[in-house]
């Protein structure tokens, strides 16, 4: 859906998040998808705010690293269960095995990590001071299309690439959230997100022609991934 369309702001709405919220039974898990690529940092931090309103604990989780066309989705769990990284490398390891996901980011636990953005929880203090997005107050619907227009005209500019990068460096700011907490396994998961940031930004780099500057980013993720956040700034 796209946000501009007649309509499709309800399926922001406080109304609907707590409809969905409603009908999870325990162990649910509700994914919102966000077309960043179709949203302002404005947009997106309506949404969030309105999210936050209904759902705790909530985590971000990329879809594909294009710096132009990236997704994020908005997970919120039924209950305060945990993601457990032993069964998810099991799994991951029984999609192998079938081969029913050629997506290279599924074929191990390191890249499925990597699609983890971080925290939305850990943002809520300065979402404080943004509007929901409700049946009465459309404010989704009422602004996407001016967005739209701003976009076009040169005056405004899609939640993607540097200003992406810059959301992902916000959330990173936190050595460790709640969001973290809910990820169980050997290792700690702010690790992952840190390296992803940097991979995230290379990518955005590289498409602005700065290629060394984008090579350097890359070998700090891999370093990172490799030893870990300790010393990391």
């Amino acid at each position: 859906f796209v946000p501009w369309r007649s309509g499709v702001g309800a399926l922001y709405t406080q109304e609907h998040f707590e409809a969905v919220k409603a009908h999870l039974k325990p162990g649910g898990v509700y994914a919102q998808w966000l077309p960043l690529w179709q949203l302002s940092r404005r947009e997106f931090d309506i949404i969030a705010a309105t999210f936050l309103s209904v759902f705790d604990n909530v985590t971000l989780w990329r879809g594909v690293f294009n710096p132009d066309r990236t997704t994020l989705a908005l997970i919120a769990f039924a209950d305060d269960r945990s993601i457990d990284l032993e069964n998810v490398e099991q799994r991951l390891g029984d999609l192998r095995v079938a081969d029913r996901f050629p997506d290279s980011f599924l074929g191990s636990l390191t890249g499925f990590m990597l699609l983890y953005a971080g925290d939305l929880s850990s943002q809520a203090p300065r979402l404080e001071t943004a509007t929901l997005n409700s049946d009465d107050r459309p404010r989704i619907e009422w602004l996407a299309p001016r967005t739209l227009q701003a976009v076009q005209h040169g005056e405004a500019t899609w939640l993607t690439g540097p200003q992406l990068a810059d959301l992902y460096d916000e959330i990173n700011r936190q050595p460790f959230t709640p969001g973290d907490r809910l990820i169980k396994g050997a290792r700690d998961p702010s690790i992952y997100r840190l390296a992803a940031a940097r991979f995230y930004r290379a990518e955005v780099m590289a498409a602005a022609g700065s290629l060394r500057p984008a090579e350097q980013l890359r070998r700090e993720a891999y370093e990172l991934l490799e030893r870990g956040p300790e010393g990391d700034g």
